[in-house]
């Protein structure tokens, strides 16, 4: 023993007592990660097997003794991938002080490590990976393990809490969860990653929540952090990618019941904001990802929110393009398998809705309340879709199917239901177009029309510009009863005649054609 630092020497260190002192400094030296056990102490610092605050020093240069895994390892459990009963160890706090701490090993959380993990604040502490080609931290499960045909997921996974932190890499994902459990993220940073990989990577994983994750965008850094890591930020390609990549054995983790609040992803990464992505082979139920709150920001080409073969309800988002350009704040894209869209009050009125879906696989998406600038539709079959009291392009649009969208229209602007019945207002009236879904589609169904001062009440058929007006049908089913021609004549099929109402076999109130009358028609009595 040194005087001041603990040296391994090839032994292993229990310490079953509390750390009296508060020590901030390094005291273990030599030691690889688990060789350092601790009772039920309230907190671990990497600083005492040396991680070094100021990034001047690699705080992670080893998988083996690199600071920060050695003390990850001592806070969190010392059991690996698979274990179904937990880590062996104190499950307690690992604390990071304010700075920038340097690594070049990926940082790695195994299963049953049950961590709590935190900085001094989101943007005051940050764990910084470069060099070699890894992510910065990986929280690892494991595989389902004896679960049902349809809930694929161990129940046996990290249970890990990050917070309070800020996370970079630029060779790989700055956070990357792989078949993890119950992890949590709230207050955490994602400053950089490589430009093929993603700012947070969810793998296969089931029931993870984060609150106020902040991907990169506007922020000023401290200043006395060093040129040389400002210079080294990468972008990377995706802000949140929510997948399940099969293991050797071809068998896929559940991915979903993920639940992400205070959203900002702020155009720092290439492509989408946020992308669910299902490979069609996988075989497990499909759970919900929430979204709900946060500020989504996107380059041209791109959506804030993309979707294939997933399932994701997002609600109270703020959506935008970085750069003008075209953006979808929600794209069904559905080429690997079914997709179900809820969107609620997503205020994206410079971006489109895209319904792009798949011949393939009808899929699902529900509107209601918003602002979007513009609705596409690929014209493909779907299993539900409802636009409803959304704002399309200044257009407040009520219902949706197919591709006819149901718009109240007025020539005083005021459509029907918002129309006092009195005052200076002429006319109100609802138009059913056919579809273009625009007031400049050249035919329409049209009902009420100066319905106050001229005391009219109806049904038109009418047209604009090069228009035809169609003939309108009354029917039952696929039956036509009553067709008004274009000319205002009208003819009724199926009326029943004879020589008497009894002949006709016509019922009370029913109309019947008397054959021997001249063909008049007659109501039964």
């Amino acid at each position: 023993m040194n005087p001041g630092i603990i040296v391994s020497n090839g032994y292993t260190l229990t310490i079953n007592g509390p750390v009296v002192g508060n020590p901030m400094h390094q005291w273990l030296n030599g030691f690889t990660a688990g060789e350092v056990t601790f009772g039920r102490i309230s907190e671990i610092w990497s600083e005492w097997w040396g991680a070094d605050s100021y990034g001047i020093n690699d705080s992670n240069s080893s998988a083996l003794t690199g600071s920060i895994q050695c003390a990850i390892a001592a806070a969190g459990g010392t059991e690996g991938v698979g274990h179904v009963s937990g880590g062996i160890g104190p499950h307690t706090k690992l604390r990071f002080k304010g700075g920038v701490y340097r690594t070049t090993v990926k940082i790695t959380i195994y299963a049953g490590s049950w961590l709590d993990m935190s900085g001094a604040s989101n943007y005051g502490t940050i764990i910084y990976h470069t060099g070699g080609s890894s992510d910065c931290l990986e929280i690892q499960g494991s595989f389902y393990q004896n679960q049902g045909a349809y809930r694929k997921y161990s129940y046996f996974d990290a249970g890990v809490h990050i917070h309070d932190i800020g996370f970079g890499s630029t060779t790989g994902h700055a956070v990357s969860l792989i078949n993890a459990y119950c992890t949590h993220l709230e207050n955490v940073f994602l400053l950089s990653a490589d430009i093929n990989s993603n700012y947070l990577n969810i793998d296969g994983c089931a029931l993870v929540t984060g609150n106020n994750i902040k991907i990169a965008g506007n922020i000023n850094l401290p200043s006395d952090w060093s040129t040389d890591f400002f210079l080294s930020i990468t972008n990377g390609k995706y802000g949140v990618y929510i997948t399940s990549t099969a293991d050797g054995n071809g068998r896929y983790n559940a991915s979903g019941e993920i639940f992400l609040t205070n959203l900002w992803v702020e155009a720092a990464q290439t492509q989408h904001a946020v992308y669910v992505y299902t490979p069609s082979t996988a075989d497990f139920q499909i759970y919900p990802v929430y979204i709900n709150g946060g500020d989504l920001i996107v380059y041209n080409g791109y959506a804030a929110i993309a979707v294939d073969k997933g399932i994701v309800i997002a609600n109270d988002l703020y959506v935008e393009s970085a750069a003008g350009g075209t953006v979808d704040a929600i794209k069904v894209i559905s080429s690997q398998g079914e997709s179900t869209v809820y969107a609620t009050n997503i205020i994206a009125d410079g971006c489109r809705l895209n319904f792009t879906g798949d011949a393939t696989y009808p899929s699902t998406l529900v509107v209601t309340g918003g602002m979007y600038s513009s609705f596409v539709y690929t014209g493909y079959s779907y299993t539900y879709l409802n636009i409803s009291d959304v704002d399309i392009a200044d257009v407040r649009v009520s219902n949706a199917a197919s591709t006819r969208l149901w718009k109240p229209v007025s020539g005083n602007t005021n459509c029907i239901v918002e129309q006092a019945p009195s005052g200076t207002a002429t006319s109100a009236y609802h138009s059913f177009f056919g579809t273009s879904d625009t007031t400049t589609n050249t035919e329409f169904l049209q009902i009420g029309a100066n319905i106050i001062t001229s005391n009219r009440r109806g049904i038109w058929s009418n047209k604009t510009n090069a228009g035809v007006a169609q003939p309108i049908e009354i029917g039952v089913g696929i039956y036509e009863a009553i067709l008004i021609e274009t000319t205002g004549g009208i003819s009724m099929s199926n009326l029943k005649s004879g020589a008497s109402q009894v002949a006709a076999g016509a019922a009370a109130n029913e109309l019947w054609v008397d054959t021997a009358a001249g063909n008049v028609i007659k109501r039964g009595v």
